[in-house]
């Protein structure tokens, strides 16, 4: 669509008012807009519908708690601005004057850099700032972390090798701007030089502004992209590592399946990226291919007023962040450095005033955030790059007393932040009432909180120095009222959009009459001989005006600007100096949004992020301010869109502080509220009102629904969900509270609105209150606190008193089978495995004691050369003088459990016997599981599908998923039914080898410990039904544990025969019969038999009692004992 010609001069000014249709597309002609009054109705209407039909789908799909959109999940948003889609020589087709020829090419020239300078931004800077971050601490062997940057060597590489393709895009981008930058600059020469034809009529003494300031916005790009490089430990790290593989496999290009051409060509472009992007300073390397431009004639005229340049505007500089104004412009002090730098390859000795006024630039602005971690300092960089000038202007120690000086500075700041926050927050609320009156105030209030904020940072970071508690929190409000800025921009869109077409129509009306009284002056005679080309430059103004949304149209009308300023146009009007307030409101409210957003973003918290842990603390102070923070944290998530894994591990990381910080702490102390209501009727711990501050939870609760990135967050749910958890859990561990936290409940829904799930616990079976999955995750407690008994199959608990007995049985198992489905079947054999495996490391350590082993070895050495004597069975003496010998050393070692090593031993064989019972019973239980199950199965023979029978009547295709599904749980129950696999069997074959190998010979000895052994057992278990039968604590009628113990570890060892070849069990028979015929003996004369007299007949009775009750436990356990032989046989 044809654009409307310039009005000439003499026209008067444009619309009385501007439409909002018409401040979006300004090239539709009114006509053709009145005539497409139906379209726009048509399309309002759409875009109403369309809002409504995602809002309605938003929260059946997302769930989304918030009626009301968010910043970022809005569906429709008005951008500004909408730049026409011309090319450079279509806006200036009807321009062709000779004076309009260096305006179209210095416009091209710094519209090329403005966009590579929003390339780099979009492309570069964040993937440069993100590479190698993991977020989370990586959870490796120190020995494997053999890199500075924390990478293991591997992924570090690999990383390194995936970014390639960015880093060959970054070096081709460093090539082809400093090849457009060194263009640019030397045409700009060209304009300073007298081969230019209008050089001594308008370019000499004249200043392009402009101009120098696309220079310096090239140099702050090449600036920042090497700060990232270089600052980035882990890039560089990989570099190297990755060019030192390279080489090897070249080298060794056999070893890898690579071709050496392959690898020829990978090793020549990352030479190119090498030399490009590490091996050299972006800034040195710019500079010194402007060698050849420096002896040209014209170069001096550049320095010269390069150095006017300079001068001015950090004077400018100064003057506004005194005042305050233009926040924005902060980093610029970047540029005037860096052109201060370029100054001094065309003029070696600048002026003493230019260099001192940068170098002061520090008082106003020590510091500034370029971009995340990369800060830049006027001081470090003059200081650095210039240091003869400064010693020579400034003296040998004004970096020493700068430092000092911004020392006091950082003080002093410090000790005003708390005014400053005051002083900020009084300008938001007069701010916010005309808020989309006043889009400038806010837009410049925004770039000043965030300059406050990551100045103050950064200078703690500069001088090495922690930032107070207090400070922190005052950050935290910072940070707070600038997502608060960002969210009344939001919130009042509507009615920017309708005040921003006058905003922008009073300075176009500006604009005009200016332009009009330019036109006045030429009329005048003393301007006839530049009056054409005055009236081409107020055409193009006009031009510009009439398209102020265009891409080039700001450019120019600054170049413009710099052009009035010749000595020809002296006394027209319209300069730099004159339009430098007007040119910056028309670029700002034109791209507003960019404005809004650079200004209220938050993402360069992220390397600063341990802050949040103070943020969040102290947010439980005034729960509605962490909307703001959540805001905030959003932005830094953004940087990691792109990247899923980083994105959700960014995500757990603030998910997990909101909750630890935030969440969980203001539910506790609602809790402990809710425990003194509940119980106040008890006058327990009374509170004075008027010393103890009362929590206003009603302000938690009331916090509005909240995203932190893409998880929702609402304080009712939350409060709901954490009160029906511990409610339930409490009345699970004593259900008889019930009423009292179902009084909690209901202070807690009257109170604050908040529905709890009902915590009363309905009735359940008692085989139900066991969980086999709690056994298996506590079994080394389980199998030191239960006594097994072998025949039926049932755990019975050791009490601590006689009120009752815990019992774990197989209907027990049973309903865990109900409950958690077979597949706890192959869980507990392998938590098993894992608790035999050390268990049998401390068997192991005991058998290999020399003391032990010695006197092991001395009896079988002594019963292989007495077999005869004592007809192939063991003596009891034997047995009786090792476990008499482990007594008297727990005695001299002052043992105060009462048990010697001998019992610690025989107790570690019965949890390894208990053990193996629950392994037992727990495959009895899923056996009866299975037995239930299969009952209602089919016929084990038939074939018998129903996905066949489905298809067959043709079902739904659902359907025919859930029939394949049943049957592969019908398959499943047939081959668990009839598999009979012996979980024994596998526990007997995972360990015996390993014991019978020759490395553990020590272990051949176990079964002649095993008299000593079982006379240590018989004591113990003749104790246990003692104290049971008088009802004491500790008591028991069976520990079937030891002889499953003894039965498997025999197994084990393969020592059944030798075991069996010692007759143990008949010596104790012999030896007890013996004890009998000399009991009978005694009763018959005055001889005395231990402290029994013949004298004493109710003694001797006693003592022929004691006998056979020792016999029976003799018999009970050894028939325990082959019958756990059986089970491994």
């Amino acid at each position: 669509m044809e654009s409307t010609p310039p009005p000439p001069p003499s026209t008067t000014t444009t619309t009385e008012q501007t439409t909002l249709w018409q401040y979006f597309f300004p090239e539709v002609k009114k006509e053709n807009a009145k005539a497409t009054q139906n379209v726009r109705e048509d399309l309002s209407s759409f875009l109403s519908n369309y809002s409504k039909t995602l809002d309605e789908l938003y929260q059946v799909i997302d769930q989304n708690p918030c009626r009301t959109w968010g910043i970022f999940s809005a569906p429709i948003a008005l951008k500004y601005p909408f730049p026409t889609n011309k090319t450079i020589d279509e806006f200036f087709d009807t321009h062709d004057d000779d004076l309009i020829y260096p305006i179209k090419i210095l416009t091209t020239y710094i519209v090329y850099i403005n966009n590579c300078v929003e390339r780099g931004e979009k492309e570069f800077y964040r993937k440069l700032a993100l590479f190698g971050e993991t977020i989370d601490d990586i959870p490796s062997a120190n020995e494997v972390l053999d890199n500075e940057c924390g990478i293991p060597t591997g992924d570090l590489e690999l990383m390194t090798s995936e970014f390639l393709p960015t880093l060959q895009e970054l070096s081709t981008f460093l090539f082809e701007s400093m090849s457009v930058g060194i263009k640019y600059i030397e045409y700009i020469i060209f304009l300073y030089s007298s081969e230019n034809p209008l050089f001594k009529d308008f370019f000499q003494g004249t200043v392009l502004y402009t101009a120098f300031s696309g220079i310096g916005k090239l140099l702050r790009l090449l600036f920042t992209l090497e700060r990232l490089v270089q600052e980035n430990d882990a890039l560089l790290e990989g570099w190297e590592h990755l060019r030192r593989m390279t080489f090897v496999i070249k080298n060794e290009s056999q070893n890898y399946n690579t071709q050496v051409d392959d690898v020829n060509t990978v090793e020549t472009r990352m030479g190119q990226i090498h030399r490009t992007v590490f091996n050299s300073s972006n800034m040195n390397t710019f500079l010194g291919n402007l060698a050849p431009l420096v002896v040209k004639p014209s170069a001096k005229e550049f320095g010269k007023n390069l150095e006017r340049y300079i001068e001015e505007e950090a004077n400018t500089y100064i003057r506004l962040q005194q005042e305050g104004k233009y926040c924005d412009l902060e980093s610029d002090i970047c540029n005037l450095s860096l052109l201060l730098h370029l100054l001094t390859i065309f003029v070696p000795n600048p002026k003493k005033k230019v260099v001192t006024t940068v170098w002061n630039s520090y008082q106003v602005s020590p510091i500034v955030k370029l971009y995340h971690f990369v800060n830049f300092s006027p001081l470090n960089y003059l200081a650095e790059n210039i240091p003869r000038l400064i010693s020579t202007y400034l003296g040998n120690d004004a970096r020493r007393v700068a430092n000092g000086k911004v020392s006091n500075y950082l003080s002093n700041h410090d000790s005003k932040l708390s005014e400053s926050i005051l002083q900020c927050f009084a300008k938001f609320a007069t701010w916010q009432a005309n808020c989309h009156k006043q889009l400038q105030s806010g837009v410049n209030l925004g770039y000043f909180v965030k300059s406050t904020i990551t100045r103050t940072i950064d200078l703690h970071y500069a001088f090495e120095q922690s930032i107070d508690q207090k400070k922190i929190e005052y950050l935290g409000s910072l940070i707070e009222l600038l997502k608060a800025i960002q969210m009344t921009f939001f919130l009042n869109q509507a009615g920017i959009s309708h005040n921003l077409p006058p905003q922008v129509d009073a300075i176009i009306k500006h604009l005009h009459s200016d332009l009009e009284a330019v036109a006045q002056t030429l009329r005048k005679k003393s301007y006839r001989s530049v009056r054409t080309r005055a009236s081409a430059l107020v055409s193009l103004a006009y031009h510009c005006i009439h398209e102020f949304t265009g891409e080039y149209s700001t450019t120019c009308l600054q170049i413009i600007s710099d052009l009035f300023a010749s000595k020809p146009f002296s006394g027209l009007g319209f300069t730099h100096n004159d339009m430098f307030g007007t040119l910056r409101s028309l670029e700002l409210l034109g791209h507003y949004n960019d404005h809004i957003d650079n200004a209220c973003d938050t993402a360069w918290l992220f390397d600063s992020r341990e802050l949040y842990d103070i943020f969040l603390h102290e947010c439980q102070k005034n729960p509605r301010r962490i909307v703001f923070l959540a805001l905030s944290i959003n932005d830094i998530g953004d940087l990691f869109k792109d990247n899923a894994d980083l994105y959700g591990k960014c995500e757990k990381y603030f998910t997990k502080l909101l909750r630890d910080k935030f969440i969980q702490p203001c539910l506790s102390d609602l809790e402990v509220e809710l425990r003194f209501h509940a119980h106040q009727h008890l006058a327990v711990s009374e509170r004075n009102p008027m010393k103890k501050n009362y929590s206003q939870f009603d302000r938690f609760l009331q916090t509005p629904p909240f995203k932190i990135m893409s998880r929702f967050f609402d304080m009712h749910y939350e409060a709901s969900y954490y009160f029906t958890r511990v409610f339930y859990n409490e009345t699970t561990v004593a259900p008889s509270v019930w009423e009292t936290y179902t009084e909690m409940a209901n202070i807690l829904e009257r109170l604050y609105g908040v529905s709890v799930v009902d915590c009363h616990i309905p009735g359940a079976m008692m085989q139900q209150e066991i969980d086999v999955l709690e056994i298996m995750r506590n079994i080394p407690v389980f199998v030191a606190c239960h006594n097994y008994d072998l025949n039926s199959q049932v755990f019975v608990q050791r009490a601590e008193d006689s009120h009752y007995i815990a019992i774990v049985g197989i209907p027990h198992i049973f309903a865990s089978y109900r409950c958690h489905g077979i597949g706890i079947m192959n869980t507990t054999v392998d938590f098993t495995y894992r608790f035999l495996k050390t268990k049998f490391n401390t068997f192991s350590k005991f058998l290999f004691d020399d003391n032990v082993k010695s006197h092991l070895f001395n009896d079988i050495t002594w019963f292989e050369q007495h077999k005869e004597e004592c007809d192939g069975q063991f003596p009891y003496e034997r047995a009786e003088k090792l476990v008499t010998k482990f007594k008297r050393l727990s005695q001299n070692n002052n043992n105060t459990s009462g048990l010697s090593a001998l019992d610690k031993f025989r107790i570690l064989i019965t949890e390894i016997g208990n053990a193996l019972g629950f392994v037992r019973m727990v495959r009895s239980g899923g056996t009866r599981y299975l037995n239930n199950a299969i009952g209602f199965v089919y016929d084990e023979d038939s074939e018998l599908s129903f996905k066949a029978f489905s298809e067959e009547v043709q079902l739904p295709q659902h359907t025919v998923t859930a029939a394949e599904r049943l049957d592969g749980i019908v398959g499943k129950l047939k081959d668990l039914f009839g598999g009979g696999q012996s979980f024994f069997k596998l526990l007997v074959e995972v360990f015996s080898g390993p014991f019978r190998d020759k490395k553990n010979i020590h272990l051949s000895t176990f079964y002649a410990i095993l008299p000593a052994l079982t006379l240590s057992y018989i004591e113990s278990i003749m104790v246990l039904k003692d104290k049971a039968q008088k009802q004491n604590k500790n008591a028991s009628f069976s520990d079937d544990g030891f002889p499953m113990g003894i039965a498997y570890i025999l197994k084990l060892l393969n020592q059944d025969a030798l075991f069996d070849s010692i007759h143990w069990f008949e010596s104790l028979k012999k030896h007890a019969e013996e004890e009998r015929n000399e009991v009978q003996r005694t009763s018959n004369g005055k001889q005395s038999w231990g402290f029994f007299t013949g004298d004493n007949k109710q003694t001797l009775k006693l003592a022929l009692q004691m006998i056979d009750r020792r016999m029976k436990e003799v018999d009970l356990l050894e028939t325990t004992v082959h019958s756990a032989r059986i089970l491994f046989n």
